[in-house]
């Protein structure tokens, strides 16, 4: 298994929504219900917003054998 940490780049997004939308609907199904992860994870996302958003962080993703596994976004120093 081969670990790889890197920054994000713009053609990433579509993967950063669809491993949100997953985390959110699969990870989550026990804790939340149907309704709020649609509200928190709306199964079709909206590309758009979500680029709008990326711009004001730096993302990095976490890739396991050259497969998506996770990333995690800051904002400012000490907001992850």
């Amino acid at each position: 298994m081969t670990l790889s940490i890197r920054r994000t780049i713009e053609p990433d997004v579509p993967v950063l929504m669809a491993l949100f939308t997953r985390a959110v609907h699969e990870l989550a199904a026990d804790s939340y219900t149907l309704a709020q992860r649609e509200a928190w994870a709306p199964k079709v996302p909206d590309i758009g917003s979500w680029r709008t958003r990326l711009d004001e962080l730096t993302t990095y993703l976490a890739e396991v054998d050259s497969e998506p596994a996770g990333f995690l976004s800051i904002r400012a120093p000490g907001c992850l």
